[in-house]
């Protein structure tokens, strides 16, 4: 709700999570335009379960939003990342052609994805607001996302040849 009245998105709860826990150990922001894509932009009426329609309905400024961080980034490569199963199947369906699911989408964490001639890093992990409804989730969230800073940062292999680090169970 607070997102639709600011026009911005993550702006609460999971924004601020997201935003104040897991990104400022990465450093990576103030080097790298990453942008936080939802699948909807806006919440839901009465803040209901997201339909398809909702998404079709973004998705045009979800583009938008998408050709503005390849636009911004100097060398002409921006940064994604999906969060949750919704955004990560708009993206790949839109972008890639071939819808993939959260699963599948994990497995190729570090993938290049061409917008208009552009490279774009496309990264996904859980939603924040799943996280804060299952809190088993907040350690994998953690490690994709410092696997997003590492191949940001050129710490590993280029997504030619990926290194995927495989989720660990908090014990």
């Amino acid at each position: 709700m607070q997102e639709d009245l600011a026009n911005l998105p993550f702006i609460g709860p999971t924004g601020r999570m997201l935003k104040t826990i897991y990104l400022p150990a990465l450093n990576i922001l103030e080097t790298h335009a990453v942008y936080f894509l939802n699948a909807a932009r806006c919440c839901t009426p009465g803040n209901t379960q997201l339909k398809n329609s909702h998404i079709k309905a973004c998705w045009e400024n979800n583009l938008y939003d998408i050709r503005q961080i390849c636009e911004y980034h100097n060398e002409g490569t921006g940064s994604i990342l999906c969060l949750g199963t919704h955004a990560v199947t708009a993206v790949t369906k839109n972008l890639m052609g071939k819808a993939l699911n959260l699963k599948s989408a994990l497995e190729s964490q570090g993938s290049v994805i061409q917008l208009e001639g552009r490279d774009l890093w496309f990264f996904c992990t859980y939603h924040p607001a799943g996280v804060m409804r299952q809190q088993n989730l907040k350690y994998p969230v953690a490690e994709h996302l410092e696997l997003i800073g590492q191949q940001l940062k050129g710490d590993v292999p280029s997504p030619s040849s990926p290194s995927i680090i495989p989720i660990r169970s908090p014990r």
